[in-house]
């Protein structure tokens, strides 16, 4: 319990939820199968995050996710939350990048949002805290 008193509790509450909806027995099953799934999102958010950056190069947003794909730690750390991470990572930028380009107030709630629920997984999303800001800069410019 060391190592969870300096984590968010994103990720303890939800085994704690799987734990007490389908028991001790089958939550470790369930949850590893639920991460698996939306580690495969991350293949797909790769190929929206080139795609929308590159102004809509499918080519490039599909050799990008290939290439991912073809990566192992979407199979060699199964099934920690970090593969998620990608995922969560993509949709971030994307938000934030709609945000500083269209100047639409929903796409800054939607880019606040997602950072507070990222944020209650995992605090190395803080690093894309300078990335936001330079992008904002660029744009302002």
């Amino acid at each position: 319990m060391i190592h969870a008193r300096f984590k968010p509790p994103g990720l303890i509450l939800y085994y704690w939820a799987l734990i007490r909806r389908f028991g001790v027995q089958h939550a470790a099953l369930i949850g590893g199968v639920v991460i698996i799934g939306a580690a495969d999102a991350s293949v797909f958010a790769t190929y929206g995050l080139v795609r929308h950056f590159s102004d809509g190069d499918v080519d490039a947003a599909l050799g990008a996710a290939s290439f991912f794909a073809l990566c192992p730690s979407l199979v060699l750390i199964a099934p920690q939350f970090d593969q998620v991470y990608p995922a969560m990572t993509c949709m971030l930028l994307i938000l934030w990048s709609l945000a500083v380009k269209t100047g639409r107030l929903r796409y800054g709630i939607a880019t606040g949002a997602w950072l507070a629920l990222v944020l209650f997984c995992s605090y190395i999303f803080l690093i894309f805290g300078l990335m936001m800001a330079v992008m904002a800069m660029l744009h302002a410019a």
